[in-house]
C-alpha cells in the first residue's frame, strides 16, 4: 500500500469528525488478539471515553486530567476519570481517587498497579503477573456508564508496552476512544508530536486536541512551537496550558488552578465534548 499524504490524511480526519451513529454491537476482542488486530468497540452513546495520552511520562497528563476533573464537576456534571495502569507509587491514581470524593473505588479507577516504577508489561513480568488485552478493556467498562464522559489516563507514552502486544495506542482503538496528546512545551516537541499523531493515524481513530504544558521558564522556540504545531497538526487543534507552578498535586490546589485556568479548560471542553453531560447527583461505582 502507498504512503499516505498529508492531503488524504487531513481529509481522513475531518471525515472522521463528521462520523454517523456508530454500531451497537461491541466485537470480540479476543477473536481480534488471535488473528493479531484489535476491533473497536462500540457503544451507543454520544460519548466515548477520552485518552490522555503523552509523548513520553511525566510530561504533564495527570495534571491536564486532574484540571479537567475538577472543572467539570464543578460545573456539576457526573464525570469519571480512571488511570488503569500504574507503575511505582501511584500518586496520580490517589490524586484523581480523592478529585472524585472516593466515588469510584481505588481499585476500579486503578487495577493494574505494580511495585516497581518500570513500564507496566516489564513490571507486570517481574511480579508474575500479565494484563491482556480483554483484561483491560472490561475494566474500562467497569468504571464507566456509556451515558457519561470518561477521561483514562495514560502510562508513559502512547507506545509503552502495558500488556503482551498492546499498547495505550491498541486499547484506545479496541475502546473507540478519543485521544488528547500531551506534551510539554520545548525545543524537540514538534518532532515528539508528529510522531505521536502519526501512530494515532494508523489505527484510523481521531486525535481532538493536542495540549502543550507551559515551562517554568520557557525556551526560546515556546512561542514558535504552538504556531508550528497549529499548522502542522492542522485539523487537530493545538492548546496551551501555562506553568502551574512545583506543586499541582492536591485537590485543593488542583481546583484552584482549574478556576484560574477555566477559560482555557472550557475551550478545549468544547473539542472534547460537543455534546455536554447533563446535570445531576455524582453517582458511585460500587467496589468489586
Amino acid at each position: 500500500m502507498p504512503p499516505e499524504t498529508a492531503t488524504a490524511r487531513r481529509r481522513r480526519r475531518e471525515e472522521a469528525k463528521r462520523c454517523g451513529p456508530r454500531p451497537t454491537t461491541p466485537p470480540d476482542v479476543g477473536a481480534c488478539e488471535q488473528r493479531g488486530i484489535c476491533a473497536p468497540a462500540t457503544f451507543p452513546s454520544l460519548q466515548v471515553p477520552i485518552f490522555i495520552t503523552g509523548t513520553d511520562t511525566g510530561v504533564g497528563k495527570t495534571v491536564l486530567t486532574a484540571l479537567l476533573l475538577a472543572r467539570w464537576r464543578g460545573r456539576g456534571w457526573d464525570v469519571r476519570a480512571i488511570k488503569p495502569f500504574a507503575t511505582g507509587v501511584p500518586t496520580d491514581a490517589r490524586l484523581l481517587y480523592r478529585l472524585q470524593a472516593g466515588l469510584v473505588p481505588l481499585k476500579r479507577l486503578c487495577p493494574f498497579r505494580f511495585r516497581e516504577p518500570l513500564a507496566p508489561l516489564v513490571a507486570a513480568r517481574r511480579e508474575g503477573r500479565s494484563v491482556e488485552l480483554r483484561e483491560a478493556v472490561a475494566a474500562i467498562q467497569s468504571a464507566w456508564r456509556a451515558d457519561q464522559p470518561l477521561l483514562v489516563e495514560g502510562c508513559g507514552g502512547l507506545l509503552t508496552p502495558l500488556g503482551p502486544g498492546y499498547s495505550l495506542r491498541e486499547l484506545l482503538l479496541a475502546m473507540e476512544g478519543r485521544a488528547v496528546v500531551v506534551a510539554p512545551n520545548r525545543l524537540g516537541v514538534l518532532n515528539q508530536v508528529r510522531l505521536v499523531l502519526e501512530a494515532i493515524d494508523t489505527i484510523r481513530i481521531p486525535t481532538v486536541a493536542v495540549v502543550l504544558m507551559g515551562a517554568r521558564q520557557p525556551p526560546p522556540s515556546a512561542p514558535s512551537n504552538v504556531r508550528t504545531l497549529q499548522e502542522l497538526a492542522a485539523p487537530v487543534p493545538v492548546f496551551e496550558l501555562p506553568w502551574l507552578g512545583p506543586r499541582a498535586d492536591t485537590p485543593e490546589r488542583i481546583r484552584r488552578l482549574a478556576e484560574r485556568q477555566r477559560a482555557r479548560l472550557d475551550r478545549l471542553t468544547l473539542r472534547l465534548l460537543p455534546v455536554p453531560p447533563k446535570k445531576g447527583a455524582h453517582s458511585t461505582i460500587p467496589a468489586k
